[in-house]
């Protein structure tokens, strides 16, 4: 299954990890897992007497990730407790407010920030949630344009 790892690059540099059932998932032929894109960033002006723009380029700007999963009691090798615990854990090293390698291994691999973890709790053991990323930089892909991963 799939793992990802979060790495604080400064701070206390406390590591988290969703892996197996606890990973983003999507949808199979629905919703990817993340969606990656890039887009320019610039400044567009029309002059008087001229339908050409002109442009000054600024450079690149990534999107976030948004990416999804569930925590379950029920899960193999989960017990009592397990989803609320994982859940507490992950608010835990978002409060951190650290800057983070994020690493899904050959697949994504930014630099970027926990701007938002979000649950939705079904039952104690039963708990959605949702992060957004904010991107920085792209370590695996650095020129990469916008494409989806499944």
């Amino acid at each position: 299954m799939a793992q990802w790892v979060f790495k604080q690059l400064k701070g206390d540099r406390n590591n988290l990890t969703l892996d197996g059932w606890d990973a983003p998932f999507g949808r199979p032929r629905k919703e990817p897992v993340v969606k990656e894109g890039l887009n320019i960033r610039m400044s567009e002006n029309y002059y008087a007497g001229s339908s050409v723009p002109t442009r000054h380029i600024f450079g690149k700007k990534y999107e976030n990730f948004e990416i999804n999963g569930r925590f379950r009691d029920k899960a193999p090798g989960h017990g009592f407790g397990y989803a609320q615990k994982k859940s507490k854990e992950v608010k835990d090293f978002t409060d951190q407010q650290q800057l983070c390698s994020i690493i899904w291994p050959g697949v994504v691999h930014v630099e970027g920030i926990i701007s938002n973890f979000s649950t939705e709790i079904e039952s104690p053991g039963e708990i959605v949630w949702r992060m957004t990323i904010k991107i920085d930089k792209d370590n695996l892909n650095n020129s990469s344009a916008t494409k989806s991963k499944a």
